[in-house]
């Protein structure tokens, strides 16, 4: 990553820039940033924006309480900076998610963004504030703009710069997150902790992954006990059939030749960051290459029925079949879905709604999941159109045609 001194320079020479480096100085104007009083004393996250012209020059950057206390660093970029300008055609990058209705009085971030007509916007993390997070995503997407979650090295300092409400500023901040580490290296499966840190851009040592929770507000603590999240457990902890219901996902081939019997199912109950592995491994036995076409659609087929299942309610299993013909995905429909949210789903035109949030987070962050609701357009672009069918008990099946 360039220093911030070559980079103000180049913008001041106005020379194009990198998506890379456009965020590392939205990073390093981030450390500017001052208190709002949005969160708790000495808990405000640091926050940097910017924006790019269509040439790749920088025109502008603001950091959190820019020109005025309250103001986020979005705001005071697009009402302060760049007040009266037209942004049509520019990028926005900014170091964590904008802020939407749900915690902002006035407009927000989210709103302002969408009356610039800005169509491109690059976002580091999302916000660990639960009141927030995904939200400002899905708030972009459905009023058409590109989001692009950013995953690289930068992340990681953007992470460690918020160290948000329980860990920022706090002087005991290493001693926590050392407690982190020694729980993880107690409870964690370490093929599974070995594997995100392995495939993760930003994330690459368990102390990067410690301080990643800490700052999501994905482990907490509750008097002298450390509070690991559900979702988090079933990321990263051995089998929990017992405590989340039918975790398992069951891998059965079907096919049956002349004078051999069906093969035997095979039971997943392990970590869900190992999952992926178990699902590759069963495609290779079905001869499918990941560099195959198929693969991609069959793969988000797969992260997407195993990351927004219900786990905390459903009695079912979910099954991953082939029958010599096709593979099926067979999931429990969320008792929060609508005959409505599933007809979108079976017709294909749903909006991007995270089953499991931090799931879903923990899986982008190693390169399950690449752009929010994507992964039905994938889906839908096999030919011949994929077929999803729903059973009288609430069971959706996805079924992909691979010969």
């Amino acid at each position: 990553m360039k220093n911030e001194s070559s980079l103000r320079r180049q913008m001041s020479q106005n020379l194009p820039f990198s998506d890379e480096d456009c965020m590392a100085l939205s990073y390093y104007e981030s450390l500017k940033s001052n208190s709002d009083h949005d969160h708790a004393a000495g808990s405000d996250p640091f926050v940097g924006a910017l924006v790019q012209r269509s040439d790749g020059t920088v025109w502008q950057l603001a950091h959190r309480a820019n020109g005025q206390e309250g103001h986020h660093a979005e705001y005071s970029l697009i009402e302060e900076e760049l007040s009266g300008q037209d942004l049509k055609g520019c990028k926005l990058f900014t170091t964590l998610e904008p802020c939407v209705s749900d915690v902002r009085t006035g407009t927000s971030c989210s709103e302002l963004i969408v009356k610039t007509q800005i169509k491109d916007i690059y976002i580091g993390i999302l916000d660990p504030d639960m009141r927030v997070y995904s939200k400002g995503i899905c708030y972009l997407f459905k009023h058409g703009i590109t989001v692009h979650p950013f995953s690289c090295e930068i992340n990681g300092l953007i992470m460690k710069s918020c160290m948000y409400f329980k860990v920022q500023k706090n002087k005991d901040c290493d001693k926590i997150c050392r407690v982190v580490s020694d729980v993880i290296d107690s409870k964690f499966d370490k093929d599974a902790v070995n594997y995100f840190l392995s495939n993760s851009k930003s994330i690459k040592t368990k102390s990067d992954l410690a301080c990643y929770l800490l700052n999501k507000g994905y482990v907490d603590f509750d008097r002298k006990n450390m509070i690991v999240d559900n979702e988090v457990q079933l990321m990263f902890y051995k089998s929990k059939v017992n405590t989340f219901n039918s975790r398992e996902c069951v891998f059965i081939d079907l096919r049956k030749t002349h004078g051999e019997e069906e093969r035997a199912p095979s039971y997943f109950d392990g970590p869900l960051a190992l999952f992926i592995e178990e699902f590759n491994d069963f495609c290779s036995k079905i001869g499918i290459k990941q560099n195959d076409s198929i693969y991609g659609p069959l793969k988000e087929a797969f992260v997407n029925a195993t990351l927004h299942r219900e786990y905390f309610k459903a009695t079912a299993y979910a099954y991953v079949k082939f029958d010599g013909t096709s593979i099926s995905f067979t999931n429990p429909i969320p008792s929060s879905f609508t005959d409505e949210k599933v007809n979108e789903i079976i017709s294909f035109s749903t909006k991007p709604e995270p089953g499991n949030p931090i799931l879903v987070d923990l899986g982008r962050e190693i390169g399950l999941i690449e752009v929010q609701g994507k992964g039905l357009f994938t889906i839908k672009s096999v030919k011949p159109k994929p077929i999803f069918t729903k059973s009288a008990d609430r069971i959706l099946e996805l079924s992909i045609k691979i010969i």
